[in-house]
């Protein structure tokens, strides 16, 4: 028995078959001779002595019909039960894997403290700390205030917050001065709104993103409205809206962000919206295909001040033209 279910199985199968059937069955003629007397001294018969006919009888085993039926009853209850066993184990194990989750802060090189959320641990962050996030999905909001880094220590680093409640954007950064970073990291979006509805949003100080793959069921993917980006090596794709947007802030000031070896494909509107006075972006070898507006939109009202685009990639298509104007 190789768990509490197959136990239970068992069990069960036993208790509910014939009695004759949990008799010991013997393979011999002398047995079978002790299974007859046995069962005549039960019905209260005299034990007599099998003859050479009597042994001929025992010879043939008789099939037991009830044992059989019931057997094959029975055997769904066992089959449900063991698989449920194996469902429930596997639960379990996931269970556990879930909890193996480990952020870790570093300072100066040394691991000052765990924790299995990202958020607690960004709390007691200082500037210029890192911050190592194990493998597992963390379903939580980041909010980055201080110049700290953010990298996953393994593959399969998820960050995902799905609310009904309005502009509540999965990890927001607002750096008064300096830049904050995230290496290696898939973002996932959902929440209702009709503006300011990213991923991914910067509102002040810089943001620097590594190898990270990021998507918006609801909104854009990256968002800027004061604050830069750059861009590097990322996946953006399949956003209900823009994949990158950049916007100015409140007070305009003059941002620079750039998209450098980055896929930003499939998404709703535009690959790259940007608009706004002082707002200069840089493209350089990416791909940004199969969007359903324009590749790369600048037009802004015409107060774009300019993009630089080098060896883009994929200008096949109406979604990657580009729409400049000065």
């Amino acid at each position: 028995i190789r768990n509490h279910a197959h136990a239970v199985a068992w069990l069960t199968m036993l208790a509910l078959s014939p009695a004759d059937c949990r008799k010991p069955r013997f393979h011999t003629v002398e047995g079978r001779r002790r299974t007859a007397a046995l069962r005549a001294k039960d019905a209260g018969l005299p034990l007599l002595r099998p003859d050479a006919e009597g042994d001929r009888r025992l010879n043939r085993r008789p099939v037991r019909k009830a044992c059989v039926v019931r057997g094959l009853l029975l055997l769904p209850l066992q089959t449900l039960l063991c698989s449920n066993g194996r469902v429930t184990k596997a639960r379990e194990l996931a269970a556990e894997h879930q909890s193996l989750k480990e952020v870790s802060l570093m300072r100066d090189g040394k691991k000052v403290l765990e924790s299995e959320r990202i958020g607690d641990v960004i709390k007691t962050a200082l500037p210029g700390d890192a911050i190592s996030i194990g493998p597992g999905l963390y379903k939580e909001r980041i909010i980055i205030n201080i110049p700290i880094t953010l990298f996953a220590s393994g593959q399969g680093v998820e960050v995902q917050h799905e609310t009904e409640d309005p502009y509540e954007s999965t990890v927001v950064v607002q750096v008064p001065s300096g830049q904050a970073q995230m290496k290696g990291i898939t973002v996932r979006h959902s929440s209702p709104s009709v503006a300011s509805n990213y991923a991914v949003r910067i509102n002040s100080g810089s943001l620097r993103m590594e190898n990270c793959d990021v998507s918006s069921s609801t909104g854009s993917g990256v968002g800027t409205e004061g604050g830069s980006v750059q861009i590097v090596s990322c996946s953006i794709t399949s956003s209900k809206r823009h994949g990158v947007a950049i916007f100015p802030g409140l007070s305009p000031t003059e941002t620079d962000s750039s998209v450098r070896d980055s896929i930003i494909r499939g998404n709703g509107l535009s690959g790259l919206y940007i608009r706004g006075d002082g707002q200069e972006v840089e493209v350089v070898a990416s791909d940004i295909v199969s969007n359903s507006a324009w590749g790369i939109n600048a037009a802004g009202g015409g107060i774009a001040k300019s993009v630089v685009v080098q060896e883009l990639n994929g200008m096949e298509k109406g979604s990657t033209k580009r729409k400049l104007m000065a």
